[in-house]
């Protein structure tokens, strides 16, 4: 059989990407963490009701992590309302950068 031949996976999980609250890149662009909330202190949803759900995809690849950012950023535009509250983005490279740094930066290291 061909690839266009075989079945298609099934979804094990689905979330709206209106849940969406962070975009994380990490190690030089070569990890994609996603981030999902469906809501915040201030929303009214119960602490004991509240979803976070954060997915981790390992590309290996830069132009893929980039892909995948243009491919969510085009999905998020055509499906959420302008009047949701935008994600955030951050990179996990300073802060694992910062913390490399504090180990190998003490004299008691094995590093």
């Amino acid at each position: 059989k061909s690839f266009s031949e075989a079945p298609r996976p099934v979804a094990l999980f689905r979330i709206d990407l209106s849940y969406l609250s962070e975009v994380s890149i990490g190690f030089g662009l070569q990890k994609l963490k996603i981030t999902f909330e469906n809501g915040s202190d201030s929303s009214g949803v119960e602490e004991s009701q509240m979803l976070l759900f954060e997915l981790v995809v390992l590309t290996r690849s830069r132009t893929r992590t980039l892909s995948l950012l243009s491919t969510l950023e085009s999905a998020i535009a055509e499906s959420v309302s302008p009047n949701k509250k935008k994600f955030t983005m951050t990179n996990e490279d300073a802060i694992a950068l910062e913390g490399v740094g504090k180990i190998v930066g003490d004299e008691n290291s094995l590093l």
